[in-house]
């Protein structure tokens, strides 16, 4: 449609192809599954699903406002707009099939959700401002709090600030293994006198003069002397932890970042 379209069903809505508008655009369904193929756009894009929202498609506006109880978008979604606002009871941000779905503002992002789940290099990504909280407000902005974020080896980025309000914030490393390495291995020979702590590299310890028992002392570098002391031959070995691979989740933001859980 040149103009505005409304499309409206009490039963479930499949698209392959493209629903289109040229200013707004209305669908409700009880279900919507918007398969790879698909494309669903306008001016001003408004959707509202009672109960399941699935893309794998492109969903794109000026304004793209979406509205489900659970939003899938998996492997080849893109939800995308220059000012997004998505309201959920259960947001999953998802891979399938070695692609990586993304959620994309080029202006402005909000997010308001029970539970978010962003995994498996999914991006969430606002060129401006984005907010994340447990709903959207009549301005379509976020606020409130959020029950649960994870953000699971996947990355949510602003341009500008970001503000993140949930209970709960899980972000987390999917691929850290660690392995221990031996990083110096050496021969020592050292001496130290009795009651002290100081120890001295034996090359360096004199202990060329004796008493009348010929009981040497050791005399150390700093001219200290006994002829109690103790001598030490060992192997010094050191071994660290280090990060043999890694796949962390990203929180990042061009400006501020503020967390409240």
């Amino acid at each position: 449609a040149n103009g505005n379209l409304t499309l409206k069903t009490a039963g479930n809505l499949i698209n392959d192809r493209q629903i289109k508008a040229g200013q707004a655009l209305h669908l409700g369904a009880q279900n919507l599954t918007n398969n790879a193929s698909g494309e669903i756009s306008a001016k001003q894009t408004q959707i509202n699903v009672h109960d399941t929202l699935n893309n794998t498609g492109l969903i794109d506006g000026g304004l793209t406002h979406l509205t489900a109880n659970t939003l899938n978008n998996t492997g080849t979604g893109r939800l995308y707009g220059d000012q997004l606002a998505l309201q959920t009871a259960t947001l999953n941000n998802t891979a399938e099939g070695g692609k990586a779905a993304v959620i994309a503002a080029r202006d402005r992002l909000d997010i308001g959700t029970g539970t978010l789940n962003n995994r498996d290099h999914a991006q969430i990504y606002s060129v401006g401002d984005m907010h994340i909280g447990g709903q959207l407000d009549n301005a379509l902005t976020a606020t409130g709090q959020a029950r649960e974020l994870n953000n699971h080896a996947a990355t949510i980025e602003a341009g500008r600030n970001l503000k993140i309000q949930s209970d709960q914030i899980n972000n987390t490393n999917a691929g850290l293994v660690t392995q221990v390495v031996e990083t110096e291995k050496s021969q020592h020979h050292d001496a130290v006198l009795s009651g002290q702590t100081t120890r001295y590299d034996w090359s360096q310890v004199d202990t060329s003069r004796h008493n009348k028992y010929k009981v040497h002392d050791a005399i150390m570098p700093d001219g200290s002397r006994s002829n109690d002391f103790y001598e030490y031959q060992y192997t010094r070995t050191v071994k660290e932890t280090q990060v043999k691979q890694s796949d962390p989740g990203k929180i990042l933001a061009g400006g501020n970042i503020t967390l409240n859980s």
